[in-house]
């Protein structure tokens, strides 16, 4: 059982609006919630995308819900953190440097800034 119902209804879409955002026709996404037919890798994708869950959650694999990439970051010790920086030779701490410098800039990209912007930096 696949819980693409469940999330379409959730977000008050109709088969009819949902199947335009997916830009197919409505008899799929019926066929898919009575279980005839499923979405195929690259709609279950988009699909789970759109409804931001796992595509195992979105096919009825798991009950969890939140992609692992988008679940709860570990908790942080900075304190433990800085004490570990501050131990390293200062060569190391440089390269530590560049490297929390790298994921900030990661992170930027990933966040939504412009490309462009991004590319500009490098």
């Amino acid at each position: 059982m696949n819980n693409i119902k469940k999330l379409r209804k959730a977000k008050k879409l109709s088969q009819t609006e949902f199947a335009k955002l997916l830009n197919i026709h409505q008899t799929a996404i019926s066929q898919w919630e009575t279980g005839r037919t499923n979405p195929d890798m690259a709609q279950a994708i988009e699909i789970a995308n759109i409804f931001e869950v796992s595509t195992d959650y979105l096919l009825g694999v798991t009950n969890d819900s939140i992609p692992q990439s988008k679940g709860a970051p570990p908790e942080i010790n900075t304190e433990e953190i800085l004490e570990k920086i501050r131990n390293l030779s200062p060569e190391n701490q440089a390269k530590a440097k560049e490297y929390i410098d790298m994921l900030k800039t990661l992170s930027d990209v990933q966040s939504g800034e412009n490309i462009i912007d991004f590319a500009k930096k490098a």
